[in-house]
């Protein structure tokens, strides 16, 4: 009974996660319990599907609370002289941000999933053989390269993770229609990178590809497939 019992716990508390935005008191006990890093953990049980499944859900909605959550720098007020000779001053430099968020992150506080280190984590779960596994985590993924956050740096994040790859293989793949619909808005973030648009625009499968999706998919698919293709051109 280990594997239901762990299985149904799982469920129970990433329950949690699913009103971050309206509940502060939800927000508070995943800080306190550290719940990022516990389902961080957690994506590694392997062969037990649906708990990787469910961290992965439970890490999408807790990273996409990071850009609410994390703190932005204060920047001085310039000094009369700087102001008055603005040509001549230089703007404060603020270090110790967080790459995408732009801010203060750490996985425990903000949810940071770059922080906590977890980008790897998710993109060995794309070569998963369980469809719903590789969606969750892709899914997961595709918040480093959100609205909200800085989109080349979440897309070079995903690159020096190398997960690049494993995306454009879900989208050559073609294994489900939400896979699909997902894995096609994933490239189109991407190629807005120009190193990974030219590296992107020599495989004519990945073109194949986005032309499918763009004859084949819903009016919002063939909408992102067509920006992606530009990207390319």
């Amino acid at each position: 009974f280990v594997t239901p019992f762990l299985e149904g716990l799982m469920k129970i508390v990433a329950r949690v996660t699913y009103v971050l935005a309206d509940e502060p008191d939800a927000v508070a006990l995943c800080r306190d319990q550290n719940l990022a890093a516990l389902f961080i953990e957690l994506l590694q049980t392997n062969g037990l599907d649906n708990v990787q499944m469910v961290s992965a859900i439970a890490l999408e909605n807790l990273s996409l609370e990071s850009k609410n959550l994390t703190k932005l720098p204060e920047v001085p007020e310039p000094t009369f002289c700087a102001s008055f000779f603005s040509c001549f001053s230089q703007p404060p430099v603020v270090t110790g941000l967080c790459r995408i968020h732009c801010g203060k992150c750490s996985l425990k506080e903000t949810f940071c999933l770059y922080e906590g280190q977890a980008v790897l984590k998710l993109v060995a779960l794309m070569d998963h053989t369980n469809v719903n596994v590789v969606e969750a985590a892709l899914a997961a993924l595709c918040t480093a390269i959100d609205d909200g956050v800085d989109i080349e740096q979440g897309a070079m994040v995903l690159c020096e993770a190398e997960g690049v790859k494993p995306i454009l293989d879900v989208l050559l793949e073609k294994r489900t229609d939400n896979l699909r619909r997902r894995a096609v808005w994933a490239v189109e973030r991407l190629l807005r990178t120009d190193d990974i648009a030219y590296e992107v625009s020599g495989d004519q499968t990945v073109s194949n590809a986005l032309v499918d999706a763009f004859q084949h998919g819903d009016y919002r698919t063939r909408q992102i497939a067509e920006r992606a293709l530009k990207h390319v051109d």
